[in-house]
């Protein structure tokens, strides 16, 4: 999948390192041989924001809960990391670099509703060893397959629509319990309403048309 290929032979390409497979909108190495596509490049900056202050600001709660949601905020800068390499470079060991945290935090997020969803029930002893197990399954497979942009796609894709659907039911199920139904009513049902509609109005809109139809 390459779109914004020029004639400017980069300094990455001059290194010999392997090219990614997906190639976006803007035009390669017009303003720096150095930096392929620095608009796109920007937009590592709200991840690299974002993901910092969240794993910094984390407080309270459960051992397992602030090390799980920490992973997410790290996971969340590494794809700010690996989105600038990636835009800079259009190299394979950048595009995993971008790729990779985002697989890793789907499956974080997932773990962590699944916690959520159980309510006072402890997490199972084994759990967190089965998600490191998977984490490490699903780096062997990206590995195996990098080359395969659309299946990397259609994988994360998923992951996403996985994670709306359980978003969905943690607000708008009922809570049995008047505190954590007021809750629900005032808090978590209205960042749910707001987060989806920057996600698909926002995020989605401006990435997915230029990676589908450029």
């Amino acid at each position: 999948m390459r779109r914004g290929r020029s004639d400017i032979e980069g300094f990455w390409q001059t290194l010999g390192w392997p090219a990614a497979s997906v190639d976006f909108c803007e035009s390669n190495y017009e303003s720096s041989r150095y930096v392929a596509e620095p608009i796109n490049a920007l937009s590592a900056l709200p991840y690299l924001y974002f993901g910092w202050y969240g794993a910094s600001a984390i407080r309270g709660g459960d051992a397992w809960e602030q090390t799980a949601f920490r992973l997410a905020f790290r996971c969340l800068f590494l794809i700010g990391v690996g989105t600038f390499a990636l835009h800079a470079t259009l190299t394979a060991p950048a595009q995993a670099l971008d790729e990779i945290p985002m697989l890793l935090l789907s499956l974080d997020l997932m773990f962590l509703m699944s916690q959520v969803n159980a309510g006072a029930t402890p997490a199972p002893s084994w759990l967190p060893n089965a998600a490191c197990a998977v984490a490490v399954a699903v780096i062997a497979v990206y590995l195996q397959f990098q080359a395969l942009y659309e299946a990397f796609l259609l994988v994360y894709t998923t992951s996403v629509f996985g994670l709306i659907i359980g978003a969905y039911r943690m607000a708008h199920a009922k809570k049995g319990e008047a505190v954590a139904e007021k809750v629900r009513t005032e808090l978590v049902r209205p960042l749910f309403h707001w987060a989806l509609a920057w996600y698909l109005g926002g995020g989605s809109a401006a990435w997915l048309p230029g990676v589908l139809f450029c």
